[in-house]
């Protein structure tokens, strides 16, 4: 006999299995031989970019691109609302000669760089036409080598740049350091009259604020390094790419100085500790120790991290919600290669400092690299048809790709 209360548990054993289905959307254009925690579900959402570098999202939800093998700034968006970016769905809203990397909006202008220059363009949120000529913002950065000039607004209005050392191991400082300008009427600055704000970084090419107003930053070490008292060739495993928190005043250690990363237990004191460059015979471990400030975590050797966004959304699981991803470029001085994928950082919800790492986003083949040329560079949170969803350029494969939660 089938009773009231017997209907009553089948209908909602029926609900809850439908709803189950609604809230668990299958992952059916998955990215091939991504491996990825469960639930979650990157996908290219956007193809054809001629080396998209730079990301940042507009309030509209537009996502800005800058693409560095066309010198330009494109707009991407979804107007047909079938979760891609189509080829007909972006518009080249910005050019300028050289723009490599950096992009930031901020008070009613569109920013970016190129290795000596900062440029910027009118702009509200949705506007997707042509911006007209630019106008110029900083002149004579210092170049070149490292080309990146990364930019990133306070919430005050200060603009920090970033410049990158001039050679491997270069010992003019004007190359490897963050200056700080505001931004006044009489345009264009120069790079020597803004203030230094932070020095000793070889290649600072992510910039990113937490809630806390806090300025964060990841950094490239040097290559092809060799120490004969810590094991002769070191540089498979050193130095550490660094995890800044731009805290204090000072000088954060480069080309003097440089992070531990793994070292022979002979001679192994952890990473992060300051160890001195062989270039520099007038410099010490002691004095390095001393006098540079160590990083806040530090990386696997020559991962080659482009930048950190911290995470504070409720579209993934609670376990992401306080910390950031990092993007890894991947090794090109590394045998066998490292990088080439997305990690998630995790801070103690005390101190709001980092404590460990783990793999977000990777290939789950025998190599690091990808087959099909992933090498995550900048990530932007958007809307999307799940809540937010992270987004990444891929500079190579010239992709952005969307990673969703999907339960």
């Amino acid at each position: 006999m089938i009773t009231k209360n017997h209907n009553k548990k089948l209908l909602i054993t029926i609900l809850f299995f439908f709803l189950t289905l609604s809230f668990s959307a299958p992952c059916s254009d998955e990215l091939p031989n991504s491996a990825h925690p469960d639930g979650f579900c990157p996908r290219i959402w956007t193809t054809g970019l001629s080396f998209p570098r730079g990301m940042v999202v507009a309030s509209n939800g537009d996502i800005l691109v800058l693409e560095a093998g066309q010198n330009r700034v494109v707009a991407l968006y979804d107007n047909n609302g079938d979760g891609y970016s189509d080829i007909n769905e972006r518009s080249v809203i910005a050019t300028a000669s050289g723009l490599n990397h950096g992009i930031d909006i901020f008070g009613g202008y569109l920013y970016a760089s190129n290795p000596t220059t900062v440029f910027r363009w009118k702009y509200y949120a949705g506007n997707r036409s042509n911006l007209g000529n630019p106008q110029t913002v900083i002149t004579n950065i210092p170049c070149c080598h490292h080309t990146t000039r990364t930019l990133r607004f306070s919430d005050q209005g200060d603009l920090y740049v970033q410049s990158g050392s001039g050679s491997n191991v270069d010992s003019d400082p004007s190359h490897s350091q963050v200056r700080r300008f505001t931004i006044s009427s009489s345009l264009p600055m120069s790079w020597s009259t803004g203030t230094l704000a932070y020095n000793g970084l070889r290649n600072e090419v992510g910039l990113r604020y937490d809630m806390y107003k806090r300025l964060w930053g990841v950094e490239n070490g040097c290559d092809m390094l060799q120490r004969s008292d810590l094991g002769g060739d070191i540089h498979n495993d050193n130095p550490s790419e660094e995890v800044n928190l731009f805290d204090k005043d000072g000088f954060y250690g480069y080309p003097y100085c440089w992070s531990e990363g793994k070292l022979d237990s002979r001679y192994a004191k952890g990473p992060g500790t300051q160890r001195y460059h062989p270039d520099f015979k007038n410099y010490t471990d002691n004095w390095c120790a001393q006098n540079s400030i160590k990083p806040a975590f530090n990386l696997q050797a020559h991962t080659a991290p482009l930048d950190i966004l911290f995470y504070y959304d409720t579209s993934f699981p609670e376990h992401y919600r306080g910390n950031a991803f990092v993007t890894l470029h991947g090794s090109w001085n590394r045998d066998p290669p490292v990088g080439y994928r997305i990690q998630h950082l995790i801070f103690d919800k005390t101190t709001h400092l980092p404590t460990s790492v783990e793999d977000f986003m990777y290939h789950k083949g025998n190599s690091a690299r990808w087959p099909n040329n992933i090498r995550p560079v900048g990530l932007g949170l958007a809307k999307c048809s799940y809540g937010n969803c992270l987004y990444m350029t891929s500079d190579a494969s010239g992709n952005v790709i969307e990673i969703s939660y999907r339960g």
